[in-house]
């Protein structure tokens, strides 16, 4: 037998869930997606939540929203799960990546006034419409130092909160420092429907956007809809509004966000030989693995258009090993 590398928690109530949302004959964006959007929006302390398909589907809803697509600029981390950077390219506009502080794994606050600095002085910086930090593995390390410096320049802030349901920063919730909030129940992450996603936010216009554009611009009291796509929620999916047993999971995750990462691991940072050899001695031992967070700017189209940087934690990750394999960052 293998041990997974996630397994949801799911028994007798979840079971009982399903059945009644199945027995009702309800079963796209019922009453249970309502209440699990009020639940969430509740948990972070905003006035709206928008459940969609996927994080991946809440992101490049938040993108749209704020009026994103081509000729503009948002600021990403290079260390992330692939969709960070595509949903970026989904709307038409540039990913530009910050490298990372290797002692948290989430963007550097410095780096990225440096390179807001760079983009004023050249007088570009009005393409720069959104900053995208991701609370990598969960960690809110540095995140509100992110929102400060995109505050100074005006530019509104997107959560990638995908692993961070539950975290808070100086008891603020993740997904609630920025304008836009965006949360995943994949099966991998601390809360499950199965699949889907959540959009937060205070802000009633982009919420309102959000609820069209998810159900093809269909708003209500309105016959005709507008032309948009399909990112609404089976309504099977949201039995986690009441039947998902999370909270002793996110108390704990609430604690650990406020502490840098290294120092939550006890370890700095290695770097390790050739990831495929180490997934497969793993394996060996009867553990599963996965490939997740990854150097997003060395996959495929974002690979050509992305600088090389020297010195940087993960611009070092491209540098050939010895053995010719590529250097890859991971913590415990």
């Amino acid at each position: 037998m293998t041990i997974p590398v996630t397994r949801p928690v799911l028994g007798d109530s979840e079971l009982a869930a399903i059945a009644s949302v199945l027995d009702s004959g309800y079963l796209v964006q019922g009453s249970r997606v309502a209440e699990f959007e009020r639940i969430v929006a509740e948990h972070v302390g905003l006035q709206h939540a928008v459940a969609v398909s996927s994080c991946t589907s809440a992101l490049r809803v938040a993108l749209l929203a704020l009026g994103i697509g081509s000729g503009h600029r948002v600021i990403v981390a290079p260390y992330s799960w692939v969709a960070t950077a595509n949903v970026i390219e989904l709307c038409g506009a540039t990913p530009v990546f910050v490298d990372i502080d290797p002692s948290t794994f989430n963007m550097d606050a410095a780096l990225l006034r440096s390179r807001l600095d760079s983009l004023s002085r050249a007088g570009e910086i009005g393409s720069v419409r959104a900053v995208m930090p991701v609370h990598t593995f969960g960690n809110t390390a540095g995140v509100d130092d992110i929102v400060m410096v995109a505050d100074e320049f005006s530019i509104p802030v997107i959560e990638d909160a995908a692993c961070a349901v539950g975290a808070t920063v100086e008891g603020r919730p993740a997904g609630s420092l920025g304008t836009i909030g965006c949360f995943s129940f994949h099966p991998r992450k601390i809360i499950t429907t199965g699949e889907g996603g959540m959009l937060v936010t205070d802000d009633d216009d982009l919420a309102g956007f959000a609820r069209t554009f998810r159900n093809h611009g269909q708003r209500v009291g309105v016959a005709r809809p507008d032309v948009h796509e399909h990112r609404r929620r089976a309504a099977a999916h949201a039995l986690a509004a009441r039947h998902v047993h999370a909270a002793p999971f996110t108390a704990q995750r609430g604690a650990r966000g406020r502490q840098p990462g290294a120092e939550r691991a006890g370890v700095d940072h290695v770097v390790l030989r050739g990831r495929a050899f180490l997934m497969r001695m793993i394996e060996n031992r009867r553990l599963d693995t996965t490939t997740a967070s990854r150097n997003v700017h060395r996959s495929g189209r974002t690979r050509t258009a992305t600088p090389r940087w020297s010195n940087s934690p993960i611009g070092s990750a491209h540098r050939r090993t010895p053995s010719g394999s590529t250097a890859t960052r991971l913590t415990k």
